[in-house]
Protein backbone atom coordinates (compact mmCIF):
# COMPACT_ATOMS: atom_id res chain seq x y z
CA UNK A 1 0.00 0.00 0.00
CA UNK A 2 1.65 3.22 -1.10
CA UNK A 3 0.36 6.73 -0.65
CA UNK A 4 1.99 9.84 -2.05
CA UNK A 5 1.14 12.82 0.12
CA UNK A 6 2.14 16.27 -1.12
CA UNK A 7 3.08 17.58 2.32
CA UNK A 8 3.45 16.58 5.94
CA UNK A 9 -0.04 17.97 6.60
CA UNK A 10 -1.51 15.71 3.89
CA UNK A 11 0.31 12.72 5.38
CA UNK A 12 -1.01 13.55 8.86
CA UNK A 13 -4.54 13.93 7.50
CA UNK A 14 -4.22 10.52 5.84
CA UNK A 15 -2.94 9.15 9.16
CA UNK A 16 -5.87 10.62 11.08
CA UNK A 17 -8.36 9.10 8.65
CA UNK A 18 -6.66 5.68 8.49
CA UNK A 19 -8.95 2.88 9.79
CA UNK A 20 -6.63 1.28 12.37
CA UNK A 21 -9.59 -0.50 13.99
CA UNK A 22 -10.26 -2.38 10.73
CA UNK A 23 -6.64 -3.16 9.80
CA UNK A 24 -6.02 -6.79 10.81
CA UNK A 25 -2.23 -6.49 10.63
CA UNK A 26 -2.22 -3.50 12.97
CA UNK A 27 -4.67 -5.23 15.31
CA UNK A 28 -2.34 -8.24 15.54
CA UNK A 29 0.56 -5.95 16.43
CA UNK A 30 -1.60 -4.12 18.95
CA UNK A 31 -2.57 -7.44 20.56
CA UNK A 32 1.14 -8.23 20.84
CA UNK A 33 1.79 -4.89 22.55
CA UNK A 34 -1.10 -5.42 24.95
CA UNK A 35 -0.09 -9.01 25.77
CA UNK A 36 3.51 -7.98 26.49
CA UNK A 37 2.29 -5.89 29.43
CA UNK A 38 4.00 -2.72 28.22
CA UNK A 39 0.94 -0.65 29.21
CA UNK A 40 0.77 -1.91 32.79
CA UNK A 41 1.55 0.63 35.49
CA UNK A 42 1.38 3.60 33.13
CA UNK A 43 -0.97 6.55 33.32
CA UNK A 44 -3.76 6.88 30.77
CA UNK A 45 -1.85 9.67 29.01
CA UNK A 46 1.27 7.48 28.73
CA UNK A 47 -0.85 4.61 27.40
CA UNK A 48 -2.46 6.86 24.77
CA UNK A 49 0.98 8.19 23.82
CA UNK A 50 2.38 4.66 23.42
CA UNK A 51 -0.56 3.54 21.29
CA UNK A 52 -0.41 6.70 19.17
CA UNK A 53 3.32 6.11 18.57
CA UNK A 54 2.56 2.52 17.52
CA UNK A 55 -0.04 3.82 15.06
CA UNK A 56 2.43 6.36 13.66
CA UNK A 57 5.14 3.71 13.32
CA UNK A 58 2.77 1.34 11.51
CA UNK A 59 1.38 4.09 9.25
CA UNK A 60 4.89 5.29 8.33
CA UNK A 61 5.79 1.73 7.32
CA UNK A 62 2.75 1.08 5.12
CA UNK A 63 2.41 4.58 3.65
CA UNK A 64 6.16 5.16 3.26
CA UNK A 65 5.95 8.51 5.04
CA UNK A 66 7.91 9.96 7.94
CA UNK A 67 5.44 11.82 10.15
CA UNK A 68 6.17 12.33 13.84
CA UNK A 69 4.07 12.46 16.98
CA UNK A 70 4.63 16.24 17.06
CA UNK A 71 3.22 16.58 13.52
CA UNK A 72 0.10 14.64 14.51
CA UNK A 73 -0.42 16.56 17.75
CA UNK A 74 0.05 19.91 15.98
CA UNK A 75 -2.60 19.13 13.37
CA UNK A 76 -4.97 17.64 15.94
CA UNK A 77 -4.73 20.86 17.94
CA UNK A 78 -5.72 22.86 14.87
CA UNK A 79 -8.66 20.58 14.05
CA UNK A 80 -11.22 21.77 16.55
CA UNK A 81 -14.19 20.50 14.57
CA UNK A 82 -12.96 16.89 14.27
CA UNK A 83 -15.16 14.20 15.70
CA UNK A 84 -13.88 11.77 18.34
CA UNK A 85 -14.27 8.05 18.13
CA UNK A 86 -13.64 5.85 21.19
CA UNK A 87 -11.96 2.49 20.83
CA UNK A 88 -12.34 -0.23 23.48
CA UNK A 89 -9.22 -2.33 23.96
CA UNK A 90 -9.39 -5.43 26.10
CA UNK A 91 -6.41 -7.10 27.79
CA UNK A 92 -7.56 -9.97 29.97
CA UNK A 93 -9.78 -8.39 32.61
CA UNK A 94 -8.52 -4.85 32.11
CA UNK A 95 -10.33 -2.40 29.81
CA UNK A 96 -8.58 0.60 28.27
CA UNK A 97 -10.38 3.53 26.65
CA UNK A 98 -8.51 5.49 24.01
CA UNK A 99 -9.76 8.27 21.79
CA UNK A 100 -8.79 8.50 18.15
CA UNK A 101 -9.55 11.62 16.13
CA UNK A 102 -10.55 11.18 12.49
CA UNK A 103 -10.64 13.96 9.92
CA UNK A 104 -14.04 14.56 8.35
CA UNK A 105 -14.64 12.69 5.10
CA UNK A 106 -14.45 14.89 2.00
CA UNK A 107 -15.43 12.64 -0.89
CA UNK A 108 -17.28 14.77 -3.43
CA UNK A 109 -17.04 13.70 -7.05
CA UNK A 110 -17.26 16.64 -9.42
CA UNK A 111 -19.60 16.46 -12.38
CA UNK A 112 -18.33 17.39 -15.81
CA UNK A 113 -20.18 20.73 -15.63
CA UNK A 114 -18.63 21.55 -12.23
CA UNK A 115 -15.18 20.59 -13.50
CA UNK A 116 -15.64 22.71 -16.64
CA UNK A 117 -16.77 25.67 -14.54
CA UNK A 118 -13.74 25.44 -12.23
CA UNK A 119 -11.38 25.30 -15.20
CA UNK A 120 -13.05 28.28 -16.91
CA UNK A 121 -12.83 30.32 -13.69
CA UNK A 122 -9.15 29.42 -13.29
CA UNK A 123 -9.76 27.67 -9.96
CA UNK A 124 -7.78 24.56 -10.84
CA UNK A 125 -6.43 24.39 -7.28
CA UNK A 126 -9.94 23.37 -6.12
CA UNK A 127 -10.05 20.32 -8.40
CA UNK A 128 -9.44 17.17 -6.34
CA UNK A 129 -6.36 15.10 -7.22
CA UNK A 130 -5.18 17.80 -9.64
CA UNK A 131 -1.39 17.95 -9.81
CA UNK A 132 0.64 20.74 -11.35
CA UNK A 133 3.05 19.39 -13.94
CA UNK A 134 6.03 21.67 -14.60
CA UNK A 135 6.68 22.77 -18.20
CA UNK A 136 10.45 22.24 -17.94
CA UNK A 137 12.45 19.04 -18.06
CA UNK A 138 14.40 17.83 -15.04
CA UNK A 139 17.54 19.97 -14.72
CA UNK A 140 19.46 17.49 -12.55
CA UNK A 141 22.30 15.61 -14.18
CA UNK A 142 21.53 11.99 -15.07
CA UNK A 143 22.74 9.34 -12.66
CA UNK A 144 25.54 6.93 -13.47
CA UNK A 145 24.65 3.28 -13.99
CA UNK A 146 25.75 1.16 -11.02
CA UNK A 147 25.13 -2.23 -12.62
CA UNK A 148 27.69 -4.12 -14.64
CA UNK A 149 27.08 -4.24 -18.40
CA UNK A 150 25.58 -7.52 -19.55
CA UNK A 151 28.09 -10.02 -20.88
CA UNK A 152 27.79 -11.08 -24.48
CA UNK A 153 27.38 -14.80 -25.20
CA UNK A 154 30.90 -15.00 -26.65
CA UNK A 155 32.56 -13.30 -23.66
Amino acid sequence: MSFEPNSVEDAVRMFLSYPFAEDQTYQQGLASILSSGSLEGKSEEEQENLLRRSQIYYFNRIAQTSITLDDVLALQGSLSSASADTIQLTNGTEHFNFTTVFAPEETHTLSFAELKELIEQGKTDQIPNNKTIPDALNTASPSESKSQPRKKPWE
